[in-house]
């Protein structure tokens, strides 16, 4: 399954429970504002067992570096620090975070392909169960 997603650049299409997925994860107002606004893009590359996921928009651009399995703190666009995850789960690609701050809030990621070739990215605010769900078509191949 992730081999889907390796060397393809996503790009948002659509959002549904973004401002409650946000809230929940307790982020602040005028950050929530900001986030609603911008286009995404997703892309995931791979040399060897290592991963490089970068998130790029013309706020804030992110990169994480992972292996499957193994755990690391990432330190979110927003600022917060996470114990960070990602495994395969069926056809899912899953990135797990938890909180590391007693105030910040553990959540899940995952990304699956659909039949269309488009990408779903769930995101999964865990206390609440508060989801969004977002769609992402594909921008570029390399």
């Amino acid at each position: 399954m992730i081999e889907q997603l390796v060397d393809i650049t996503f790009r948002t299409e659509t959002s549904e429970g973004l401002e409650e997925y946000m809230e929940a994860q307790k982020l602040n107002f005028i950050l929530r504002k900001v986030a609603k606004t911008l286009t995404i893009y997703e892309t995931l590359s791979q040399e060897g067992d290592q991963f490089t996921y970068k998130f790029e928009s013309t706020f804030k651009n992110h990169k994480m570096v992972f292996k499957l399995g193994e755990s690391f703190v990432d330190k979110g666009p927003d600022g917060r620090e996470m114990k960070t995850t990602f495994t395969v789960e069926g056809d899912k690609l899953v990135c797990t975070q938890e909180n590391i701050k007693p105030n910040d809030v553990p959540c899940k990621i995952e990304r699956v392909i659909l039949p269309d070739g488009k990408m779903q990215v769930k995101l999964i605010s865990v206390p609440t169960n508060t989801v969004c769900t977002r769609l992402y078509s594909v921008h570029k191949k390399k």
